[in-house]
């Protein structure tokens, strides 16, 4: 018996719509090429663009989103870029990823390098999903672990 890997047809005539709705329901070892299709569609790469000239921390933190991004795909995820440049006029304190998650559902994702500090409307906005019942986690790797379960998620 030969089993071969799936493969995928030509992603780029597919209309966004049609792109998350495949991302849905295709198989785990191609769906990092699917949301990797979004990512370009939507402007988006493997690192959120940075408004501002990139910093140290800047380049830690953006690995954390990375790093998490990576383990939450290959849970069978997907992950949105929800971080962009102040200029966007985008609401202070929105975390920088929203995930689906096949087994924890929807979860926000405030990144944060080691020494990070949140600020204001981030730990507000962290209340406002607690007093809700909405999926949040505020920090890294070590955070996230904390918050599926021991060993739910590689890093």
């Amino acid at each position: 018996m030969n089993s071969t890997a799936p493969t995928l047809p030509d992603l780029s005539g597919l209309s966004l719509p049609n792109l998350n709705a495949l991302l849905r329901v295709c198989a785990p070892s191609v769906r990092e090429e699917v949301q990797r299709a979004i990512d370009e569609r939507t402007g988006r790469t493997d690192a959120p663009a940075s408004g501002a000239e990139s910093n140290a921390f800047d380049s830690r933190e953006t690995e954390v989103q990375r790093e998490i991004r990576r383990a939450f795909l290959r849970r069978g995820a997907a992950v949105y870029w929800l971080s962009q440049a102040r200029r966007t006029g985008q609401t202070r304190g929105l975390p920088d990823l929203l995930v689906f998650d096949p087994h924890q559902g929807a979860v926000f994702i405030e990144c944060k390098a080691q020494g990070g500090k949140p600020s204001r409307e981030q730990v507000e906005f962290a209340e406002l999903c607690r007093q809700a019942g909405v999926g949040h986690v505020l920090g890294g790797m070590a955070e996230v672990r904390a918050f599926l379960g021991a060993g739910e998620v590689e890093g």
